[in-house]
């Protein structure tokens, strides 16, 4: 199915920043850079009612496992997007998606998923089957919609990551099932999009914060990327996901970002795969926590950059 514009819920604002649309009257992204309902995400999932797609599908490509001296591709996936609706019924309906794809979503998944005082929602999902040393797959559903922390400065957040991973040859006889099983409880707090505290995008040479909240850390936007929508925390408790276009050259624009971080005296490698004409460039770094700045492109289409900031355990 082809990617839409949610050109009838965004409205572009007077006095935001130039190149901003606004989703549900109050979210701020970029002009042009998300994608609608039906939006084909991949392996059977799709951008569901009252979330958008920001940027593109992030193709995994290739994963750590190697198998009889061969590292096996990844076929899998990674998509961020913004909430445009209470949060719950929203991840329930990928929820259900897992479910059509063949997961066997534990009992619980989604009723005790979900935590916070209304309207605040944090609710997440995860599930994998297969063998790690041989063919598996995988799946994570994490939603966010949290007001603004006035203390810190962290801006408000209503987004869904979703993490799909396919690795190896799927074993004959494997067949999957999915479960039939009715619709899901939307539970006693539905969450809601926050109204109030969401500042405007940064520009080029303008800073963000994009690191792990307790470090406070700030990156300045690069020359040739543009943010698509503010920094998402709380991923998996304490990591932070930032979102851009890259319009200039891969490589040199993801130095720039590697330029500004701390991390020691050696300057950590470059990665680089390709496979179906598909690329994923990519640097990983330590400072105390698990830092990844990465590029992925499709033959033909725009480049996407996520940096990305993770505790250590």
């Amino acid at each position: 199915m082809v990617g839409i514009v949610l050109a009838s819920s965004v409205a572009c604002v007077g006095g935001s920043e130039p190149g901003t649309d606004l989703l549900a009257g109050v979210i701020p992204v970029r002009e042009g850079a998300t994608s609608g309902p039906g939006t084909e995400l991949g392996a059977g999932f799709e951008v569901a009612e009252g979330s958008v797609l920001v940027g593109g599908v992030l193709r995994r490509i290739k994963d750590d496992l190697v198998y009889k001296g061969v590292q096996q591709d990844d076929d899998g996936w990674r998509a961020v997007l913004v909430v445009t609706e209470p949060g719950r019924a929203v991840f329930n309906r990928y929820v259900e998606q897992g479910r059509a794809a063949g997961f066997e979503w534990p009992s619980e998944v989604p009723a005790q998923s979900c935590i916070g005082i209304e309207p605040e929602l944090s609710c997440s999902a995860s599930v994998t089957e297969g063998s790690p040393e041989g063919w598996h797959r995988s799946l994570t559903i994490l939603l966010e919609q949290r007001s603004a922390s006035a203390g810190s400065g962290r801006p408000p957040m209503s987004s869904i990551l979703i993490s799909y991973s396919d690795v190896g040859e799927q074993p004959s006889g494997n067949d999957r099932h999915p479960d039939t099983a009715g619709a899901l409880p939307d539970g006693r707090n539905p969450g809601a999009v926050p109204q109030d505290g969401w500042p405007p995008l940064a520009g080029t040479g303008e800073t963000f914060w994009a690191a792990r909240p307790e470090t406070h850390a700030l990156f300045t936007v690069a020359k040739g990327s543009r943010l698509l929508m503010n920094t998402v925390f709380g991923v998996e408790s304490a990591g932070s996901i930032t979102v851009f276009e890259v319009t200039d050259d891969t490589v040199e624009v993801l130095n720039r970002y590697v330029d500004q971080a701390d991390f020691g005296r050696h300057r950590p490698e470059l990665i680089h795969y390709e496979r179906d004409g598909a690329t994923v460039d990519w640097v990983s770094w330590t400072d105390g926590g698990s830092n990844v700045v990465s590029v992925y492109q499709q033959e033909g289409q725009p480049a996407w950059m996520l940096l990305e900031a993770w505790p250590t355990d």
